[in-house]
C-alpha cells in the first residue's frame, strides 16, 4: 500500500499503552488553514480549536498547547475568540510568515513529556513516490508548497528537539495524487532538517487514502468531526485513548452519516499503529449521479451504440463492477451511472463492445472528453490491468533505473518536468506506481486518427496508442523479458491497441522505435548521487557559522530533482549534515548500509570548509551516532563557476593518463604551476602538496585549467612529499577515488584529505543560487533566531 514511510516505532511500544498521563505531560501541536490564495477551506480553523476543547476539557494545560491558525476572513473573529476562551491564544499562520511554524518545529528542545498530539487540518496532495505532503498556507496551483508528513514524523522522533516517547498524528486533509495539476511543476518541499535516531511510540491516522479525497460537510471536516464524536464517548474519553478501537470506529461512524449522505466522494482511513502496523479502511458511501452528467452520457451512448447492445452492454457491466443489474428500459441510464462513477468503466465498454462489434466500439472514443469533465478516465479496463499486474509481478522486477528511463521516455513534453520522487518505495512499488500514472495519463489528442505528439511534442510515433502501452514495450525491451512474460506482453499490447482502433503497422513502428532506443540511446549506468549547494549565510553580523543549503538528488539516470530548499532559513552545520543524510537516506530507499557519494558545491574561496568532519550532532552530544559526514558517505568537491571548461575536462577524464602533476611550494613561484598544468594536455590529477598560504590559489588554478581531479591536505601546516598522498592512490582508478578517500577518512590519521572532483559525466544542477541574502537583510525567521 503506498502511504506514510515506516515511522520509527520500538520495539516494545503496546497497542494499548496502559493508564493515562498526567495532563501537564501531555503536549500538542494543532494547525488549522484555511485561508489559501485559490482554494480557500472552511472547517479547519473551527476543527481545530475543537479538538484544543478536548484537550482543555482532559486537563492539558493551555501553555502546552500550540494552536496554529490560517482561518478565512469571514470565520476569524470566531475561531480566534474561541481560542482565547480556552486561554489558548491562537499563533497567526499568515501566507507570507508560515515559517515561523517550521521554526517552532525546529527549536522543541526544551520539550519533554509522556504524550504529543500532532492534529492537522488543511489542505494536502500525495506523491507517487509514496510521499504524503501537507499544503502550507502560499500554496497556489501554480506553486504548491508544503512540507512531507513523514518529515514531521521523523522531526518529532528526534531527541535534541522532541523528548516525548508516545505520539499520535491526525491528519484531516485530501491524499490526491500531484497528476491532478497536470501540466504544474512538482510540488516545493521544505525541509524539517532532521534525521531521525530515536524510537519513539508513533501513531498516525489520516482522513484519505492515496489518491483520495477528504470530505467536508456543514462547514466541517467529516473525519474530524467522527474523530470528535468517537473521542467524548463516554468510556474513550481520555487522553491516551484506545487506538485500536479508534481505527476501526472511524469507519463504521463516517459511513454512518458523519456529514450528508453521499455529499462527497468515497474516503478511506489509513492509520498506523504503535507498532508500525498499517491499515487501510474503505468507506462506501458513493456519491449520486449528476442528474444533468447523466443526460449528457445517456444521449452521447444512445449515440455510439446500436440499441440492440446497450442492454447486454450495461448488464456486463453492472456485473464486472458489482452493480445491480439495470431495470427494463433503464439500460442506457444503468450505463452512464457506471461511467460516471467508474474510472475503469469506459474502458470496461470498449474491451466489451469491441469483442462483438469493433465499429461501435471505436465510435465509443468520443465518450473520453465528455466523461473527462467529471472524473478521469482510465485507459485500461479491469481485465486489462489486472493481466498486466500478473505479468509484471511474475517477472524479474526492473530497476528504478530502468523505470525512470522508460517513464522520461513516454513522459510528453509538457509534463517532464514533474518525475517520479526517487527512493521513497521499493522498485516494484515504483514500477505499479508508473503504470498507474501512464493508466491515468490516457493517450495522445487525437486518437486514432491524426498524427499526434510523440514524447518530443513534434514526432509523429505514437498514432493513437495509450501511453502505458508505451511505457511497457520501451520496458519489454529495455529489460529483456524472459520469454513467456515477453509473449503475454506481446499479447496483451497487441489487444489493447487493436480494440481502440490502433493498426497493426503502428504498433509495430513502436516496437521497432523502442528498441532502436535501446540499441543507440538508452541509458547508461551512472552511480546515484547527492548534490549539496552551500553558501555562508551573509546576514546581520556576517556569521560564517551558518549556511544557505540545497541539495538535490541524481537517481542515476542524468536527471537531478530538488530535494530541499528554504533558502530563508540558514543551516548550522548540523542541519546542513542532516539535510544531506535524508537525501541520501531517501536514494537508497531508506538503506543504512548504502555508500552514496555526496558532490558539495562551494565557491572556489571556501575550499578550506572542513565538511567531511561536520557531524549531525553537536560536538558532546551523547548520542553514540555523531553522523560524521565523510565517515557516513564518501564526499567530494565542486566548484560552482560560469567558466565552461566541459570540453577540457571530457578529454583529461577520458585520455586515461595517470600522469599527476605535483604542484608544491617552489611551483607556486613565478608562474610556475600554470605553466605546469598548461603543459601537461593530457593529464587529469593535479596534486597541490603546497603549504597553506598558497594552497587555494594552487588549487583554484588547477581548477580553472580544466582538470578535473584535484587533491590538497587542506589541514597541513606545510608543504608536503608527494608520497604523502600514497594512501589514497592517486594515479589509480579514478571512479573508485571517492571511496578511497571515505575508507582513509576511517583510519586514524592526522592528515585530513579533501578532493576537487569534476567527472564530466556528472553535471552539475541547471539553476543554483536561486535565492541570495543581501548583506544586511534580515528575514523574519533571522530575527526570530536572534530572539
Amino acid at each position: 500500500m503506498v502511504g506514510l514511510g515506516p515511522t520509527a516505532s520500538a520495539p516494545g511500544c503496546p497497542k494499548h499503552p496502559g493508564p493515562d498521563p498526567d495532563p501537564s505531560a501531555v503536549h500538542a501541536v494543532v494547525v488549522g488553514i484555511e485561508d489559501y490564495p485559490e482554494h480557500p477551506l472552511d472547517g479547519p480553523a473551527a476543527d481545530a480549536v475543537d479538538f484544543c476543547a478536548w484537550l482543555r476539557g482532559l486537563g492539558v494545560p493551555p501553555e502546552n498547547v500550540s494552536l496554529w491558525l490560517a482561518p478565512t476572513e469571514s470565520n476569524r473573529a470566531k475561531a480566534t475568540a474561541d481560542a482565547r476562551g480556552l486561554s489558548i491564544e491562537p499563533l497567526e499562520l499568515g501566507r507570507h510568515d508560515w515559517s515561523r511554524l517550521l521554526g517552532f518545529l525546529r527549536s522543541q528542545g526544551s520539550r519533554r513529556g509522556d504524550l504529543l498530539y500532532v492534529y492537522w487540518a488543511g489542505h494536502g496532495v500525495m506523491e507517487n513516490g509514496g510521499r504524503r505532503l501537507l499544503l502550507l498556507p502560499e500554496s497556489t496551483d501554480t506553486n504548491p508548497t508544503c512540507i512531507d508528513l513523514t518529515e514531521l514524523l521523523e522531526l518529532t522522533s528526534d531527541p535534541e528537539l522532541w523528548r516525548i516517547g508516545h505520539q499520535i498524528y491526525l491528519v484531516d486533509t485530501c491524499a490526491v495524487y500531484t497528476e491532478a495539476y497536470q501540466g504544474q511543476p512538482g510540488p516545493t518541499v521544505y525541509p524539517l532538517g532532521s534525521v531521525r535516531r530515536d524510537d519513539v511510540c508513533q501513531f498516525a491516522a489520516c482522513a484519505a487514502a492515496p489518491g483520495q479525497s477528504a470530505r467536508e460537510a456543514l462547514g466541517r471536516g467529516v473525519f474530524s468531526g467522527a474523530l470528535l464524536q468517537w473521542l467524548r464517548r463516554p468510556g474513550h474519553n481520555r487522553l491516551m485513548p484506545d487506538l485500536d478501537s479508534l481505527s476501526r470506529e472511524l469507519g463504521r461512524l463516517l459511513a454512518g452519516g458523519a456529514g450528508r449522505p453521499g455529499d462527497q466522494t468515497p474516503v478511506s482511513v489509513w492509520t498506523q499503529d504503535w507498532r508500525g502496523d498499517q491499515l487501510l479502511r474503505t468507506l462506501r458511501d458513493a456519491p449520486p449521479v449528476d442528474p444533468e452528467a447523466a443526460r449528457v452520457v445517456v444521449q452521447a451512448l444512445i449515440h455510439a451504440l446500436p440499441g440492440q447492445n446497450l442492454v447486454p452492454c450495461a448488464r456486463d457491466l453492472a456485473t464486472v463492477f458489482g452493480r445491480r443489474p439495470p431495470a427494463p428500459g433503464e439500460s442506457a441510464l444503468a450505463l452512464a451511472e457506471v461511467l460516471l462513477g467508474e474510472p475503469r468503466g469506459l474502458a470496461a465498454l470498449v474491451e466489451f463492445t469491441g469483442r462483438v462489434s469493433p465499429g461501435d466500439a471505436r465510435r465509443l472514443g468520443g465518450l473520453t472528453w465528455i466523461l473527462s469533465q467529471y472524473l478521469t478516465p482510465l485507459v485500461l479496463s479491469p481485465r486489462e490491468y489486472d493481466e498486466l499486474r500478473s505479468v509484471l509481478t511474475g517477472s524479474t522486477t526492473p530497476t528504478a533505473q530502468q523505470i525512470r528511463s522508460c517513464a522520461k521516455r513516454t513522459q510528453p513534453a509538457g509534463l517532464l518536468g514533474r518525475q517520479e520522487a526517487p527512493g521513497r518505495t521499493d522498485d516494484r512499488a515504483l514500477l505499479f506506481a508508473a503504470v498507474d500514472h501512464f493508466d491515468r495519463l490516457g493517450a495522445p489528442a487525437g486518437a486514432p486518427a491524426g498524427a499526434p505528439a510523440g514524447p518530443d511534442g513534434g514526432r509523429n510515433d505514437r498514432p493513437g496508442i495509450p501511453y502505458v502501452v508505451w511505457f511497457v514495450e520501451h520496458l519489454r525491451e529495455l529489460t529483456a523479458a524472459d520469454p513467456s512474460a515477453d509473449a503475454r506482453l506481446n499479447a496483451w499490447a497487441h489487444d489493447v491497441t487493436a480494440l481502440r482502433g490502433v493498426s497493426a503497422d503502428a504498433l509495430d513502428t513502436l516496437r521497432v522505435t523502442a528498441r532502436h532506443w535501446v540499441r543507440e540511446t538508452g541509458p547508461r549506468s551512472r552511480p546515484t548521487r547527492v548534490v549539496a549547494e552551500l553558501e555562508p549565510y551573509d546576514g546581520v553580523g556576517r556569521d560564517r557559522s551558518r549556511y544557505l543549503c540545497w541539495v538535490w538528488v541524481d537517481t542515476g539516470d542524468g536527471d537531478m530533482s530538488l530535494h530541499s530548499t528554504h533558502p530563508d532559513a540558514p543551516c548550522t552545520e548540523q542541519e546542513v549534515v542532516r539535510r544531506i543524510l535524508a537525501a541520501a537516506r531517501q536514494l537508497n530507499g531508506n538503506r543504512s548500509d548504502a555508500e552514496q557519494i555526496v558532490e558539495v558545491v562551494l565557491q572556489p574561496g571556501e575550499s578550506h570548509l572542513p565538511i567531511d568532519d561536520w557531524r549531525a550532532e553537536r560536538p558532546g552530544s551523547p548520542n553514540p551516532n555523531p553522523g560524521i559526514l565523510g565517515v557516513e558517505h564518501p564526499v567530494v568537491l565542486r566548484f560552482a563557476t560560469s567558466t565552461d571548461l566541459t570540453g577540457d575536462r571530457t578529454h583529461r577524464w577520458t585520455s586515461g593518463n595517470a600522469d599527476l602533476i605535483v604542484l608544491g611550494d617552489e611551483e607556486a613561484e613565478n608562474d610556475l604551476a600554470y605553466r605546469h598544468l598548461t603543459m601537461h594536455h593530457n593529464a587529469a590529477r593535479a596534486v597541490v602538496a603546497s603549504g597553506p598560504a598558497e594552497r587555494s590559489r594552487l588549487v583554484r588554478t588547477a581548477h580553472e585549467r580544466g582538470y578535473p581531479v584535484v587533491i590538497w591536505a587542506r589541514n597541513a601546516t606545510g608543504a608536503l612529499p608527494r608520497t604523502a598522498f600514497d594512501p589514497l592512490e592517486p594515479a589509480g582508478d579514478l571512479e573508485r577515488l571517492p571511496a578511497r578517500l571515505r575508507n582513509h577518512r576511517c583510519l586514524p590519521t592526522d592528515v585530513a584529505f579533501a578532493v576537487l572532483w569534476e567527472p564530466p559525466d556528472r553535471p552539475l544542477p541547471r539553476q543554483t543560487r536561486r535565492t541570495r541574502h543581501e548583506p544586511g537583510s534580515v528575514s523574519h525567521q533571522e530575527s526570530e533566531s536572534q530572539q
